[in-house]
């Protein structure tokens, strides 16, 4: 959606000629930049979000240290930054700040997505 009108469909001739030859997969978070045509090409699929049992699981398996761990579980005690966390990109933007957190010098105050963002 951030290719200039003009410029679309030679765009998407482009890459559906990319798609034949070489690639097995094209991925974006805004399919509303590209034209129905298009898209009715493709197969569709969505990320869901992760529910709680989820994140739990991708955070154990990420957060080797038992302290990092017990931080992910206090953070995810306040609802604002668990509903976030269901997005999964958002939930390894949390989890590198936690593993971080020891090491390097983070913005103070509660975390929140501005601050989750300015850390990244």
């Amino acid at each position: 959606d951030e290719v200039p009108t003009g410029l679309k469909s030679m765009v998407e001739a482009y890459i559906m000629c990319f798609l034949r030859t070489s690639a097995r997969v094209v991925m974006t978070s805004r399919p509303g930049g590209f034209s129905q045509a298009w898209l009715e090409q493709c197969v569709m699929m969505r990320i869901l979000p992760l529910d709680t049992k989820q994140q739990e699981s991708v955070a154990k398996a990420r957060l080797l240290q038992p302290s990092h761990l017990h931080v992910f579980r206090e953070l995810m005690a306040r609802p604002d930054l668990q509903q976030l966390a269901s997005n999964p990109l958002i939930l390894s933007m949390v989890l590198s700040y936690i593993r971080t957190a020891t090491t390097c010098q983070q913005p103070t105050g509660p975390l929140n997505r501005w601050r989750l963002y300015q850390s990244a």
